[in-house]
């Protein structure tokens, strides 16, 4: 069985990230235009304005990544993580690799003091909407998108839960 782990993201996996990037955007029908020269200005400079976080294999092959940005909510003084991005490759799904790299990421960014965790996610993307909440993210139907986040008490809780199996 093959051993995987999360881990941040690191300046010289930014070529493996960008194509990841690629395959991601294309799943949906889209093109991007992300470099790695452009990851590592961005993501890893002295003052980041993103933060990637990844699922490797034992030999080092990156099998999916999650990307966001540090939010704040002015109304309630509340620091949260926005999940931009959150790939895993088509060989490497239906092992378990989305919720070790979600519930890896809101471990790590509960540590930083982060206390919502969110996202969008497409209607009809049904295992991804079944993941987000088996992992107690709450949904809000926006139409075009659903908002999923993770807060309060029930981010605490999650927290507990997850570091135990991590």
């Amino acid at each position: 069985m093959t051993r995987f782990t999360f881990k941040k993201a690191a300046e010289e996996q930014a070529e493996a990230l960008a194509n990841m990037a690629h395959d991601f955007w294309r799943y949906f029908g889209h093109q991007a235009s992300i470099t790695p020269e452009q990851l590592i200005k961005d993501g890893f400079s002295e003052k980041p304005r993103y933060e990637a976080f990844v699922i490797e294999t034992a030999q080092q092959d990156l099998a999916g990544f999650a990307a966001g940005y540090t939010t704040y909510k002015l109304q309630h003084g509340l620091i949260g993580f926005e999940i931009q991005s959150l790939f895993i490759r088509e060989s490497y799904r239906g092992n378990g690799l989305g919720r070790k790299l979600v519930s890896g990421l809101v471990v790590t960014k509960y540590g930083d003091g982060i206390r919502e965790i969110s996202l969008s996610v497409r209607p009809d993307n049904k295992p991804a909407r079944s993941l987000y909440k088996s992992l107690e993210f709450s949904e809000q139907d926006e139409g075009l998108h659903i908002r999923c986040s993770l807060a309060g008490r029930t981010l605490e809780q999650s927290v507990e839960k997850t570091s135990k199996r991590l």
